[in-house]
């Protein structure tokens, strides 16, 4: 049990710092290629701040006695949910070349923040 608490509170440390690193690169005005840049930070500044509830929501679950069947399911939104996180990170990866400096600083913090669950998700990705 304090492992899966311990786990849920690095989660959480882990999505709040996703989300403060999107946060203070997020709001700048975007020219030319780096259009693209900015719309993919704001999908993930959105997607940090869905890890972040999902964080939360897993962390209630531990304290419940909810049923193997609702843990199921909400691991499966998880799967989904980190998935898709990947998927913009990848996306970002690739339009970094076009970005303006501060949003190529942005996409490095953000591949750095994001190596740390990376092994979560391909074991996620798995079952």
């Amino acid at each position: 049990m304090a492992n899966i608490l311990r786990r849920s509170g690095y989660l959480s440390i882990a999505a709040l710092m996703f989300g403060m690193v999107l946060f203070a690169f997020a709001w700048a005005p975007a020219f030319g290629d780096s259009a693209e840049a900015s719309r993919l930070l704001q999908e993930a500044r959105m997607s940090a701040a869905q890890l972040r509830r999902d964080a939360v929501q897993m962390e209630s679950y531990s304290k419940s006695r909810l049923s193997w069947q609702s843990h199921a399911h909400q691991i499966d939104l998880i799967k989904e949910h980190i998935n898709r996180t990947g998927k913009i990170v990848s996306d970002l990866h690739n339009a970094r070349d076009g970005a303006e400096a501060w949003q190529q600083d942005a996409i490095d913090r953000i591949t750095l923040c994001c190596k740390e669950w990376l092994p979560t998700r391909s074991r996620l990705s798995t079952t």
